[in-house]
């Protein structure tokens, strides 16, 4: 009787020494068998694909990856194919959910989440495509380049057949030293303007054309193409919503707001909950300054939460921008506390809160919204922020240590234990000195109360570790006063001289 399905990786390479083994570690706890296709490597890519246990087979290039990928599956004998490029690597998943989906007989393929890495920041691009179907030779691939197994199997089964699945593959193949590495651009836009000479209103082959230009920064003629396959296309292709954002992708790199506003507007009437679509719209919104218009579709984004364009804490940011630039404080830093909920080590927030207090918003506000963030960043993450120092990460430093304090001291219950270990990050303030002279008398005494304050705080707040009994007492009322008077002063003065100030501080302080 059989216990599971069998499954073979099939994949077709050409000089990827560099990221082919990577690929097969990445599949092959699954996979009963390796197919890897030579195309005619110069470097060592066969040896180490023989040495990773793969069948060895070489099949001469006809600028048709098509043909490579078939020739593939006739090499094949499991149940399943699963496809890879070498430079790309399947996300981890449990063996057991694995095989679980190769179970259902429902299913003939699955699409999978193609999560492209753009650029050594870790931006991406995602797409849904097929790479893991069953093993039958009525299933192969169409198209001389970005060549697809889908139409194929929908065909066999009367347009059904296929499933999404959680599974990611991550591809490398479009940061830039591969790209150039590898002369994609020029190899890929041949091979689709060879095809387009023969269909030249093929949608999907203009669409691919673009996409090359934009990975050329080629913005303007990506555009073009992108726009005329959109007039030829019926709307049910499973490339539409793609063509769509990527052609407002490109109104977003031409800083053309008004043309990118108008047609979202219009891309939106037909995928209302598509919550790229509206942060997109979002930021052409606040470039254009229409900050209502803008908050409204950030927070409805936010709300449908499948961005993929950008995180939760950048869109909460942009919201908190949005709400400063109008005025309204209060959001503003509800935005931002957000924010710091979803990425605890983020700078930005903090630089929002000094921005908000110098614009007149309370110490009081910003005192109690840090009460109610409930994944407060631990010290290990603020700290950071002195790898360093400089003046703005040391403000923000103690900002976040101050802000801490008082979150700590008005949280009920808290430790001595727990007291100590935040006093333990503090500055040495008994051994801070303001040694220069300053011709600005106010900038002196303002650095030489900040310095008091702080050694108030750390005075009392050891008292209180002495005195547990006095966490309700004067010990504590006085170091909340002086905890909103310290951060005052950090979010409104110690400006021009601020990068000389902060070393000598930090110069007997934290280390």
């Amino acid at each position: 009787m059989k216990t599971k399905e069998t499954v073979s990786l099939c994949m077709i390479v050409k000089d990827e020494e560099d990221c082919i083994l990577t690929a097969i570690q990445s599949v092959q706890y699954l996979t009963d068998e390796l197919i890897v296709i030579d195309t005619g490597s110069i470097d060592s890519t066969p040896q180490l694909a023989l040495s990773a246990g793969a069948k060895l087979f070489h099949f001469d290039w006809t600028k048709n990856f098509s043909m490579a990928r078939n020739f593939a599956l006739k090499q094949a004998s499991t149940d399943w194919i699963i496809v890879l490029d070498a430079d790309e690597v399947l996300e981890t998943i449990n063996p057991e959910t694995f095989y679980v989906l190769l179970s259902d007989s429902q299913v003939e393929g699955y699409y999978l989440r193609i999560r492209n890495i753009l650029d050594s920041s870790m931006s991406e691009s995602s797409d849904q495509v097929v790479r893991l179907f069953r093993n039958r030779p009525d299933y192969r691939f169409e198209g001389a380049i970005h060549e697809q197994v889908a139409p194929s199997i929908l065909r066999a089964n009367n347009g059904c057949g296929l499933a999404s699945v959680p599974l990611t593959v991550h591809h490398y193949g479009y940061l830039k030293d591969r790209l150039d590495y590898k002369h994609k651009f020029s190899r890929n836009s041949q091979i689709i303007t060879q095809e387009l000479k023969q269909n030249p209103e093929n949608p999907f082959l203009l669409y691919c054309l673009g996409l090359e230009y934009y990975q050329q920064d080629s913005i303007l003629e990506g555009l073009k193409h992108l726009t005329k396959s959109l007039t030829l296309l019926s709307g049910n292709e499973g490339y539409f919503e793609d063509v769509l954002l990527n052609i407002a992708l490109g109104y977003l790199r031409l800083e053309e707001a008004p043309k990118l506003i108008d047609f979202l507007s219009k891309a939106l009437s037909m995928y209302p909950d598509q919550a790229d679509f509206l942060y997109l719209r979002g930021l052409a919104y606040l470039q254009e300054t229409s900050y209502f218009q803008a908050a409204e579709d950030f927070q409805l984004s936010l709300h449908i939460g499948t961005m993929t364009l950008a995180t939760f804490d950048q869109v909460c940011c942009l919201l908190g921008d949005v709400y400063q630039s109008s005025g309204d404080f209060p959001q503003a830093h509800d935005a931002y506390t957000r924010a710091l909920k979803f990425a605890p080590a983020s700078p930005y927030p903090l630089q929002q809160f000094i921005s908000l207090i110098r614009k007149g918003y309370s110490i009081d506000c910003l005192l109690q919204g840090s009460l109610q963030v409930e994944n407060w960043p631990k010290t290990e993450s603020w700290s950071e922020l002195l790898a360093n120092v400089t003046s703005e990460s040391f403000k923000l430093y103690l900002v976040m240590l101050l802000l801490t304090l008082y979150r700590t001291l008005n949280t009920k219950p808290f430790s001595h234990q727990e007291l100590l270990a935040l006093l333990s990050h503090f500055p040495k303030v008994s051994e801070l000195r303001i040694t220069e002279s300053d011709p600005d008398m106010t900038q002196n005494v303002t650095r030489e109360y900040l310095t008091l304050a702080l050694k108030e705080i750390l005075l009392c707040s050891m008292a209180m570790i002495k005195d547990m009994e006095a966490t309700n007492s004067n010990a504590k009322n006085r170091v909340n006063n002086l905890l909103k008077k310290a951060l005052y002063i950090l979010c409104h003065v110690i400006e021009s001289r601020e990068n000389r100030w902060c070393r000598l501080i930090f110069r007997k302080g934290h280390k």
